[in-house]
């Protein structure tokens, strides 16, 4: 088998690791390392795929394997930083959401994929509309009324956007990045799934924000090109911030909830809208609760207490679990449409590796101790 030099660039990618840094944690020289990048070396020696097994923890075959996506990738992911390393972050996070798109279209060669569950009247192109602040918390209190949530606390935020058509995953990613919105979306009768893509090292709270600021994209900017992300960067990020707010904390209930309108009221608030101390002190501000000053004595106390970062309660309450993607799996193990040693070689991983994707490594491990599964061409 002839060797795929873009497995060696993706796993490098995936990794964080540059040339010369695997050149030194595999034994080999920059010389061979960059010549096997690069396609320079087509039929390597057996060591040689072993030692670059060892260093990227894939299975030798995973080398030998083209890359085949049959789906039309229209993913736009926006980074803010370009620094040397936090391009090797961006570069990680590229091949992870590829790689959450490949679990997911694998599983959906096997069932109907859903659509996402959202009106052409509220994902659409908005245009300058979103400039108006109180525009956008019409979409966010509209979507709501469409999936019937009242003006109460949400749930379980996960598993609305799943029973919605919007795929989630909680993955090891860079410690800098929290979230990744990944979403394709067709006008007219198709509707692509779209995916929200998190850390799981975010605290409940905070990850519930996240997924809402994640909505709020797919919502409001799925039509817009790369360039017009890196434009726009500033008042996108606000704007989704405003919807995931009004979101998970609709105004009139919202403002119903709040009493004294000071910092010790804060943390009721978190407990009862399920997000962050510093989001309900946000979402005070932008409803005209509070003054500027207000505001920022609020933050002032924040930091003084050292809750910018943990909060009281973030250790409470374990972050919601994505269920789509593992229970679809599970559906096709238990009804023997597949096993977990095929799926394991389709997609050339180890159960650890590929469990941070289906979110269970149980589900990939040997039906018996003694049983162990064997990848093609070790």
């Amino acid at each position: 088998m002839q060797f795929q030099p873009v497995r060696l660039q993706e796993a490098c990618k995936d990794r964080r690791i540059r040339i010369g840094e695997l050149a030194d944690m595999s034994g080999l020289s920059r010389v061979t390392v960059s010549n096997l990048a690069n396609g320079r070396i087509r039929y390597p020696q057996r060591d040689t795929i072993v030692r670059l097994s060892w260093a990227l923890k894939r299975p030798e075959r995973f080398f030998y394997t083209p890359i085949k996506r049959d789906y039309i990738d229209t993913t736009v992911l926006t980074y803010r930083s370009f620094s040397s390393r936090a391009n090797l972050d961006n570069a990680s996070v590229d091949v992870k959401v590829s790689t959450v798109k490949d679990v997911a279209q694998y599983l959906f060669s096997f069932i109907n994929k859903r659509d996402i569950d959202i009106p052409s009247d509220i994902i659409k192109d908005h245009g300058s509309n979103l400039n108006d602040s109180d525009y956008v918390e019409a979409l966010a209190l509209r979507l709501r009324d469409y999936w019937g949530l009242g003006q109460s606390a949400i749930g379980n935020m996960t598993i609305l956007l799943e029973n919605h058509g919007i795929i989630c995953s909680r993955l090891d990613m860079p410690s800098r990045i929290e979230s990744v919105n990944s979403c394709s979306y067709f006008d007219g009768s198709e509707r692509e799934s779209g995916f929200v893509i998190t850390s799981n090292k975010t605290t409940y709270f905070r990850r519930r924000f996240t997924l809402a600021h994640e909505l709020g994209h797919i919502v409001l900017h799925h039509y817009l090109d790369k360039e017009d992300y890196i434009k726009k960067t500033k008042d996108i990020e606000g704007q989704a911030n405003l919807f995931a707010s009004a979101f998970l904390m609709p105004h009139r209930a919202f403002v119903e909830s709040v009493h004294k309108r000071t910092f010790s009221e804060l943390l009721s608030l978190k407990k009862q809208w399920g997000v962050s101390i510093a989001a309900c002190a946000r979402r005070l501000l932008d409803l005209y609760l509070i003054s500027d000053n207000q505001y920022e004595s609020m933050n002032i106390e924040l930091s003084k207490k050292g809750w910018r970062k943990v909060e009281p309660l973030d250790d409470s309450i374990e972050p919601e679990k994505p269920y789509y993607i593992e229970e679809g799996y599970r559906f096709l193990f238990e009804q023997k449409v597949t096993t977990p040693a095929v799926v394991l070689d389709n997609f050339n991983m180890y159960p650890s590796e590929l469990a941070n994707y289906i979110g269970n490594e149980n589900l990939l491990m040997p039906a018996s101790p003694d049983t162990t599964y064997m990848l093609h061409g070790e």
